[in-house]
């Protein structure tokens, strides 16, 4: 039996790449042959394929075997940016993307893929620029709107947001992950109904897509219609019983529901699967300050500022906690924190800082002369760092 040519093999790594056949391809592309064609081109789709299976090491492997075999190869690069990305080296990821630009600037996928690196990085202003770049390339390239639109949404530009998903929907109208996403936005700007017709969409293409359920369970709840948001959670757990944000939405709901049992059950859960999952902490703090059991609440709170001291709402909600507790100093505190990192819930603040204080006359002149932001800002400044 002859051997295909070097040409003929490449065709077919592609050819079981693009159908998602991927250990067709990796024993398409066994060692043996590996070392017979000695090719950076199969090397990096031998590297890919062990990517998209889950495989990073084995992935990097082939990735820097195949950069090494050629390093003016931009393929070798692509897939070994790929292989950082998965692991999270997002600084040597955009290296390697920086080569292959470099190599090829009409390299498409090296622009989107960057982009999402950025976006990881969650340096959205050069992910976007990445995107319009892939954009001009090729304005049939429906990730490159899929992803730009997530990189509009983070920065809360939802007109622009749902643009994108227009277009991407027009471009590929069975990809579910664009209904999700597009759903996602009408839900923040309160229009359920279309939220409602994307979820239902997203589901009609794929029964089994747990993300569909669970957000569309967030849009019940966003509607205060709980009963239909815990169906919709059960359904998501269902399908995943590893899937920690349902479990905390859930919970979420119970919580609202004044049903505090089965809340922190479900965020017990939610941490058992993840215990870095701050916002779980946080919200399962709220849980027992609602129920008046403050330390429980603030070893909550104290967990989550622990994992990211960056996140706002636990100083806010533990400041509540220690007024409660009538710890007025460490109160103040707390909101003097969360003010500093933009948790900007100023008017129930305010009232607390003048039970507190007796906001003093020139402190109430300014409430009256000024907006109340302004005059928290301007009393925050006059205490002690």
């Amino acid at each position: 039996m002859i051997a295909p040519s070097h040409q003929e093999l490449l065709q077919q790594a592609k050819q079981l790449f693009n159908e998602k056949k991927f250990q067709e391809l990796i024993t398409l592309l066994d060692d043996q042959t590996l070392m017979q064609y000695n090719s950076a081109s199969l090397l990096a789709y031998r590297a890919r394929a062990h990517d998209a299976s889950g495989e990073t090491e084995f992935s990097f492997l082939y990735a820097q075997n195949a950069v090494d075999t050629d390093s003016s190869l931009a393929l070798a690069y692509f897939s070994r940016a790929i292989a950082f990305q998965t692991l999270k080296d997002y600084e040597k990821s955009i290296e390697d993307y920086n080569k292959v630009i470099a190599l090829d600037d009409k390299y498409v996928a090296a622009y989107i893929n960057r982009g999402n690196v950025w976006t990881a990085m969650k340096q959205f202003d050069k992910a976007i620029e990445d995107y319009n770049k892939a954009i001009l390339i090729d304005d049939n390239r429906f990730e490159a709107y899929l992803n730009r639109g997530i990189a509009w949404f983070v920065l809360e530009d939802c007109e622009k947001a749902i643009e994108d998903y227009n277009k991407t929907i027009l471009l590929n109208d069975r990809n579910i992950q664009a209904y999700i996403n597009r759903g996602n936005v009408w839900t923040v700007m309160k229009q359920f109904d279309k939220a409602m017709e994307d979820y239902n969409k997203a589901i009609t293409l794929d029964d089994k897509y747990t993300e569909a359920y669970n957000n569309r369970g967030s849009a019940w709840s966003s509607m205060k219609d709980y009963e239909k948001s815990i169906e919709d959670y059960n359904k998501a757990i269902l399908l995943n019983d590893k899937y920690e944000e349902a479990y905390r939405n859930r919970a979420n709901v119970w919580s609202s529901m004044k049903k505090y049992d089965k809340a922190i059950e479900d965020y017990n859960k939610a941490i058992l699967l993840n215990d870095k999952y701050v916002e779980a902490y946080h919200d399962r703090g709220n849980t027992f300050l609602f129920q008046e059991e403050y330390t429980q609440a603030i070893q909550d709170y104290r967990r989550a500022i622990k994992l990211d001291p960056f996140f706002p709402l636990p100083y806010y909600t533990m400041g509540t906690v220690y007024y409660n507790l009538e710890k007025y100093s460490l109160s103040l505190a707390s909101f003097k924190r969360a003010y500093y990192l933009k948790c900007y819930q100023v008017g129930e603040v305010i009232n607390i800082f003048e039970k507190i204080f007796y906001a003093p006359y020139f402190f109430k002149k300014i409430i009256l002369e000024l907006d109340i932001e302004s005059a928290l800002k301007f009393y925050i400044q006059t205490l002690p760092a």
